[in-house]
């Protein structure tokens, strides 16, 4: 796949999640079982990469710079981060992706006390 149509799709990608997790409104929450068994390899590692993002940018806007960076760094620079997210995913089907994530992540990136 072209370079463009990656970043295009993973843009399209995050910024759908964006909405679903700041909507105003009750909306429908991807289990992690759902996310590995109906989504393409592709489409579940956009999905996730777009709540990392959302993750790593909350954080930031409750003024925890480093928080957000190891965030960001762990999924993406760290070796093993994301499969160890893809297991958790699997781990906990029945538990809304985004909580899966913000645990794995906790567990990396604890919070400042």
């Amino acid at each position: 796949m072209a370079p463009f149509l990656y970043v295009q799709r993973s843009v399209f990608i995050a910024a759908a999640a964006a909405i679903v997790m700041l909507s105003s409104s009750p909306c429908y929450a991807v289990t992690g079982g759902e996310l590995t068994s109906k989504m393409s390899k592709d489409m579940e590692k956009g999905y996730i990469g777009g709540l990392v993002d959302m993750l790593s940018y909350e954080t930031v806007l409750q003024n925890d710079r480093p928080r957000a960076q190891c965030i960001y760094d762990s999924f993406y620079k760290k070796d093993g981060v994301p499969e160890r997210v893809a297991k958790a995913m699997v781990d906990y089907a029945d538990k809304d992706a985004s909580i899966v994530l913000i645990a794995v992540m906790k567990q990396l990136c604890p919070e400042k006390q």
